[in-house]
């Protein structure tokens, strides 16, 4: 029987049920087990027990929990998901899913009801969509878990902003920013306070703790 990799999740468990089972002659009996008839081959063989129980990576992100940041934590997981194999993805998200979401719970902590679920789940997807694209994964790879397909003005939303975000990037001119920086040699000492002031605020994580006004005749 040739290889499938575990990236090929339906043929990967339909492979590990072909492999162990003998007499089914149909695809719904290879994942019917005592008389249950399982939407997917991973149940089945989850069921048939020819899977590990995932008690290893639910003690890892318990410990990790403890002390990593909700990022940090979305790395892990993503990491766990690719390179191990995890029988229930979907009992592990939801698990450890307060603690992968929880900076952006504290985002969002002044929306109410749905809206509020309904982001806060969005971004904590998306987050650990693009951690997978680094290692040639999607969330869509993992079809037990939510799907960022489940928020589609959400996902509109989040395109224009980055599309934004590059437009408002590529309006510069590089060399034209830059001659700029090199002047900062030339400024007077009052020019200079403003200027650095300026600079920290921007590199600052205060938000809207800041609001400048240029106050002096036209053309100076």
């Amino acid at each position: 029987m040739v290889h499938v990799s575990p990236r090929d999740m339906n043929k990967f468990y339909m492979r590990v049920l072909l492999c162990h089972r003998k007499g089914p002659q149909s695809f719904e009996q290879l994942r019917t087990v005592d008389g249950v008839t399982y939407e997917t081959y991973r149940q089945a063989a989850l069921k048939l027990g020819y899977l590990e129980d995932d008690a290893e990576w639910v003690a890892c992100m318990t410990e990790a929990a403890a002390f990593k940041k909700p990022y940090e934590l979305r790395q892990l997981f993503a990491t766990i998901i690719v390179y191990s194999q995890v029988s229930e993805v979907r009992q592990l998200w939801d698990q450890f899913y307060d603690d992968l979401s929880q900076d952006y719970a504290y985002t969002y902590r002044a929306l109410q009801g749905q809206e509020k679920e309904d982001l806060i789940q969005f971004k904590t997807l998306k987050s650990l969509h693009d951690l997978l694209q680094i290692n040639g994964y999607t969330v869509a790879d993992f079809d037990d878990l939510p799907q960022l397909h489940q928020y589609p003005e959400l996902v509109l939303d989040s395109l224009l902003r980055n599309s934004l975000l590059r437009r408002e990037l590529e309006v510069y001119d590089q060399s034209t920013l830059q001659s700029i920086v090199d002047q900062e040699n030339q400024l007077n000492d009052g020019q200079r306070a403003i200027y650095d002031e300026i600079l920290q605020a921007v590199d600052g994580s205060a938000v809207g703790e800041n609001m400048f006004f240029i106050d002096g005749p036209g053309g100076t």
